[in-house]
């Protein structure tokens, strides 16, 4: 996987790039393509948005019929109706 820094160009020449480490927030990136005889593409700029996934579960008290949110042993959420 790349690591894009600000600022500063990341060269490939593979066709499709995994990129690693971007927080959330929204992120403005531009694609610059060369050919085999140097020749330049128009730049294509694309807007990212990165969102925050937690992993968890939900744990349903079935007399109460009220559920919970679980991440890593610990209740985030009492989602209790």
């Amino acid at each position: 996987m790349a690591r894009l820094e600000r600022n500063k160009p990341l060269t490939t020449r593979e066709s499709s790039l995994k990129i690693d480490g971007l927080k959330a927030g929204k992120y403005r990136i531009q694609l610059r393509v060369f050919d085999d005889t140097g020749n330049i593409s128009r730049p294509d700029i694309v807007t990212v948005d990165v969102k925050t996934v937690i992993r968890g579960r939900v744990v349903t008290d079935t007399r109460t019929n009220r559920s919970n949110v679980v991440v890593n042993n610990r209740l985030i959420r009492n989602n209790n109706r």
